[in-house]
């Protein structure tokens, strides 16, 4: 091997092992390179997940997220709780203990609905239920609160301090109950990221939502031509009855066991003319009491069915039927009824649909409705009821005895409407108008109870006043009555107006809706 070999040899063992160090050294560089970048990731991860505990805690994320989009308007989580919220208490206000009937518990509280199945396969749980009634609650909103918007309707100053009141009043009520603040109250019983801000949004946004829906009804203004030909095209539906009637079934018999000993029972041909030769027994009772002269319209028919029915040996009486609608008289005798010769104290016998029995029935009276509201004022002396809920005679006597004394200071006073109103603010135990001079208007027939209601239409005027007793639930006592006026608007005209706005501001409101689709944003798993 020549000296130039050697030293070939040695220079490329060299290159050799700088080459081995180099690598070493990059390989060591790339290791903490890659370590550097995992530390870091692991803060980054850290910190992200710090600033989403953060954000989750103070409800920040429930409050900057979008859960819905309704033609472009986003709304966030806790927007879509307060509604969610809203719609369960509102069901539980509205039914109170009844709600256990519609299959939900509301023991547990908003936070248990989600474990609740719906009674039908139309939504998962309950959870989903008041869910979907948020979001269409506030796709409603939406369109009305752009044509407020749109049709300059705002907000006064007093509605606008109106929802300030109410925040102010909920939070003292919220605090004596052991709430550390509205927003932890508004937080538990609506959901996470709901505060007192976010509620009074909601709250300004949905009165506005609602002052839109007004406006829009407010367009609508018929004259009285427009409401007599919309009650004429009615057709009568709308007219009222008085009526009563007795429903005689006819009895069943058993029929011979089937192979499997299984017994079943119907009405046969014999049971059901015995129950038709009953039926006419009764009638016969009943045309027995008619006076030789014929009704003059005054008798008291139900006492005469009554007499009749009790003649076969029945000690269940009729019902009566007062100022029922034509549209609600049972369509086995609806024809009969409706009929225009009919005339007070006429009776029949009519078969029901079924064929199991027959009906009884007495016609009062009809009423076309062409006749004017009155107005009156009135103050209640309730009678007092015993533990089961029953009024006696003493109890009815002490109210009366008691209005006798009101209305005697009322006659010994100035005797005007003006005073007797007076009286009525501070006497009248009637929490509907113990605060505006006991006044009523707008009463047609069926409106009051029934003593009342004689009063309201016996053809009297202004400042004909009597004391009345009746024995109706909260309305049980003893009235004096004040007879106001009777020119108020026509009842079918009433009646006319009340269908046709609805159906009127039912199309306009359909017709603003369209186009408010909905979406959901990344954030509607947060909300509720």
């Amino acid at each position: 091997m020549s000296v130039k070999s050697v030293k070939q040899d040695r220079l490329a063992a060299s290159e050799a092992k700088r080459d081995r160090k180099l690598r070493q050294a990059q390989e060591a560089e790339k290791a903490q390179a890659k370590a550097r970048a995992g530390w870091i990731a692991a803060i980054v991860v850290a910190v992200v997940a710090t600033l989403f505990m953060i954000c989750v805690n103070t409800g920040l994320i429930f409050r900057s997220t979008t859960a819905l989009k309704i033609n472009g308007n986003k709304y966030s989580p806790a927007e879509l709780s307060y509604y969610y919220g809203g719609e369960y208490l509102n069901f539980v206000n509205t039914y109170g203990a009844y709600a256990s009937y519609f299959g939900i518990d509301t023991s547990g509280g908003i936070s248990s609905l989600k474990d609740q199945a719906y009674p039908t396969d139309e939504f998962a749980n309950w959870r989903e239920y008041f869910l979907n009634s948020a979001k269409e609650r506030i796709r409603s909103n939406q369109a009305l609160y752009d044509y407020a918007v749109a049709n300059g309707v705002t907000l006064s100053d007093e509605e606008l301090a109106e929802i300030d009141t109410s925040l102010a009043t909920l939070k003292e009520n919220v605090i004596a109950g052991g709430w550390k603040s509205l927003d932890t109250y508004f937080a538990s019983n609506y959901g996470k990221g709901v505060n007192t801000k976010v509620a009074k949004d909601c709250l300004l946004f949905s009165a506005l939502a609602q002052k839109g829906y007004e406006a829009g009804s407010d367009q609508f203004v018929y004259t009285d031509e427009e409401l007599s030909e919309y009650y004429d095209s009615l057709n009568g539906e709308s007219d009222n009855y008085n009526y009563w009637y007795y429903y005689l079934a006819a009895d069943k018999v058993d029929s011979e066991p089937d192979a499997d000993g299984n017994v079943t029972s119907d009405v046969t041909a014999e049971t059901l003319e015995a129950a038709h030769e009953k039926a006419n027994k009764m009638i016969n009772a009943y045309k027995a009491r008619i006076p030789e002269e014929g009704f003059t319209g005054t008798e008291d028919f139900a006492s005469y069915f009554n007499s009749a029915i009790s003649s076969q040996g029945i000690t269940s009486e009729c019902t009566a039927m007062k100022n029922t609608a034509a549209s609600s008289v049972s369509s086995d005798y609806k024809e009969w009824m409706t009929s225009a010769d009919r005339a007070a104290g006429d009776i029949d016998v009519i078969e029901n649909s079924s064929g199991t029995g027959y009906y009884l029935v007495v016609f009062g009276s009809h009423d076309d409705n062409h006749y004017p509201m009155v107005s009156v004022r009135h103050i209640l002396i309730k009678a007092a009821e015993d533990e089961d809920g029953n009024y006696s005679e003493e109890a009815l006597e002490a109210a009366k005895t008691r209005a006798e004394e009101i209305y005697d200071e009322w006659k010994n006073g100035e005797a005007t409407e003006e005073s007797f109103a007076a009286l009525a603010d501070k006497y009248s135990e009637d929490e509907g108008s113990n605060t505006n001079g006991g006044l009523y208007e707008e009463i047609y027939k069926g409106k009051m109870v029934d003593t009342f209601d004689e009063f309201c239409f016996a053809g009297h005027k202004h400042g004909d006043t009597d004391i009345v007793t009746a024995t109706s639930g909260g309305y049980a006592g003893a009235h004096i009555i004040y007879f106001v006026s009777a020119d108020g608007e026509l009842y079918s005209n009433y009646i006319a107006k009340t269908d046709k706005l609805s159906e009127d501001t039912s199309a306009w409101y359909d017709s603003i809706m369209e186009g408010y689709d909905m979406t959901k944003g990344a954030g509607y798993f947060l909300a509720a």
